[in-house]
């Protein structure tokens, strides 16, 4: 046990075991075991690294529609987000914990090159309203194919005050 009270050989037991089930493709399972080693030892850096490879697939294998690839979620932003510094510095953030060079869990080298694949379309304007307009028509209510009923028509309202009443 470490000074600061977290366990650093039982976070690297729990990370050992996530990075073999991200190894076998099972993301949920590394997940959940990724998560234990950061609760164990919440300064060692190794568990957010391998977190976020987890977090990249999981956003990536995600279809929007069954069709599209929701470049918001792999980035871990808000969908339609607007403010260009909050996605380059997500961006940055991603690509450093990212970086194969120094992530050496398993599929890292494709998660970033997933956070790669979202910038390149999130940081162009004209790819990005493209995006965003597709992705608007592809989670737009779908139109309803039957009748409505016929409204009722207001009935016109005596005055109280006519004679006639």
């Amino acid at each position: 046990t470490t000074m600061d009270g977290g366990n650093r050989p039982e976070a690297e037991r729990w990370l050992y075991t996530a990075n073999k089930l991200l190894s076998a493709r099972d993301l949920h399972g590394a997940r959940s075991f990724a998560i234990r080693a950061r609760e164990s030892d919440p300064t060692y850096d190794a568990s957010e690294h391998l977190l976020t490879v987890i977090d990249t697939l999981l956003a990536g294998e995600s279809r929007i529609n069954d069709h599209h690839r929701d470049w918001y979620g792999i980035l871990q932003i808000l969908r339609y987000a607007t403010n260009m510094d909050h996605i380059a510095a997500q961006y940055r953030r991603l690509a450093l914990l990212l970086d194969p060079h120094r992530n050496m869990f398993a599929f890292a080298s494709h998660a970033f090159s997933l956070v790669n694949d979202a910038w390149s379309v999130l940081s162009n304007s004209a790819k990005k309203a493209m995006y965003d307009s597709e992705l608007r028509l592809l989670t737009a209510p779908a139109p309803q194919h039957y009748s409505l009923p016929p409204q009722p028509q207001p009935t016109p309202r005596r005055n109280p005050r006519s004679r006639d009443g």
